[in-house]
């Protein structure tokens, strides 16, 4: 391989630094690598290769092992502990052929070792191979190099991004919280309100309940990514936790949702009253957007695997695609809904495994275009083995 071919580009001729004591050696080893198309310097001993090789880098060192004042291996380890000459490889040339001296070699932080008397090609060969290792390497480098400072980048978009959804969601929420509030005062006035219009008001409070959903799990799925919500431990009583979660969608989920108490005091589970609240809420709403309004959704806490409850949640919807079903619960996930909606099922999914993981239960689904979907999740009856970092 030409030098100009070795991996730098045509117009750089590869600098070799030959040192070697013994002047007829110098000029045999520069006459040959000159014509063979490197560019060469000499120098004749150990000092005077340092003081060389720190004026100029070279591109590689071809270097002789048994020479007075400083060896072959004292100049390869000064190199080694220059910064800026710690990656010019280092090619030994001896008459030294034991291995003893060749371990040494590669000790001291050589790259190859030719054993003297030599043979053109093969040097030429192998100098070639190393510079173009050499170039590699610093390719990869560079490349490295780039690809961090792009990931850097990136991080800073998707904070900027991550900042200016939370900054909207926090100022959207009040305002929405106002739209909910207003409307819950209309619905204390069905009486004065014919069936169209109770129709109505129930369906924009529902609409403004589900904004607000969605806007609590965007936020609270990034405080429990960040471990900044420390959950509020208790004993509470499942059955009860599942009647306010459907109370929460008024009268439209009222005439959807059919739960199913144990009512036997037996669905006492240690967690955050709250947080499972809103996990139950999230796949209520899910179930309720995923199928046709005529149909029902099923709510019930069953006995789960060893000393575990689980809540279940079932619709008749179409079930959960198959493209979709591995990162279900990653966010922003999307699917078709029914009649060619388009509804985000991945980020209160999300918040729902977030909050599931906090409390060291399981979560899951069972799904089939025949007979919908049911999902669940599992949650420990003495509650989490140790409480989440805050």
């Amino acid at each position: 391989m030409e030098p100009e071919a070795a991996g730098a580009p045509a117009s750089h001729v590869a600098d070799i630094l030959v040192v070697d004591d013994t002047p007829a050696n110098l000029r045999l080893l520069e006459r040959l690598l000159s014509s063979a198309g490197f560019h060469v310097r000499p120098a004749a001993s150990g000092e005077s290769a340092l003081a060389a090789a720190a004026a100029r880098p070279p591109d590689l060192v071809l270097l002789d092992v048994d020479m007075p004042g400083m060896d072959g291996y004292q100049v390869c380890r000064a190199l080694k502990h220059d910064p800026a000459l710690a990656d010019v490889p280092v090619v030994f040339l001896s008459a030294l052929g034991e291995t003893s001296d060749k371990l040494e070699a590669f000790a001291a932080g050589g790259v190859d070792y030719v054993t003297k008397p030599f043979h053109l090609e093969e040097l030429r060969a192998r100098i070639a191979t190393h510079l173009e290792l050499r170039q590699l390497r610093r390719e990869l480098e560079q490349r490295n190099r780039e690809l961090a400072e792009s990931n850097q980048r990136l991080r800073a978009v998707e904070q900027l991004r991550h900042d200016l959804v939370h900054m909207v969601a926090h100022d959207m929420r009040s305002p929405l919280m106002g739209v909910s509030g207003y409307l819950e005062l209309l619905e204390l006035e069905q009486e004065s309100l014919d069936e169209t219009q109770r129709d109505f008001v129930a369906r924009a409070l529902e609409s403004a309940r589900a904004l607000v959903r969605q806007l609590d799990a965007m936020l609270d799925a990034d405080r429990l990514e960040s471990n900044r919500v420390p959950l509020q431990l208790g004993a509470h009583d499942l059955d009860g936790l599942l009647e306010r979660a459907a109370s929460t969608f008024g009268p439209l989920g009222a005439r959807r949702i059919v739960l199913h108490p144990r009512g036997d005091r037996s669905a006492r589970v240690r967690c955050d009253a709250e947080i499972v609240l809103r996990v139950t809420a999230n796949l209520i709403a899910n179930a309720l957007a995923h199928s046709e309004e005529s149909e029902a959704v099923e709510v019930g806490v069953v006995d789960g695997s060893s000393d575990r409850l689980r809540v279940e949640v079932r619709d008749r919807g179409p079930g959960v695609p198959d493209e979709i079903r591995e990162r279900l619960f990653d966010k922003y996930v999307s699917s078709g809904a029914p009649r060619g909606r388009m509804r985000s099922m991945g980020l209160g999914l999300a918040f729902c495994k977030l909050a599931i993981d906090a409390h060291q239960g399981t979560i899951g689904f069972d799904s089939s275009a025949e007979a919908g979907s049911r999902f669940w999740f599992e949650l420990p009856r003495e509650g989490p083995a140790r409480a989440p970092q805050s």
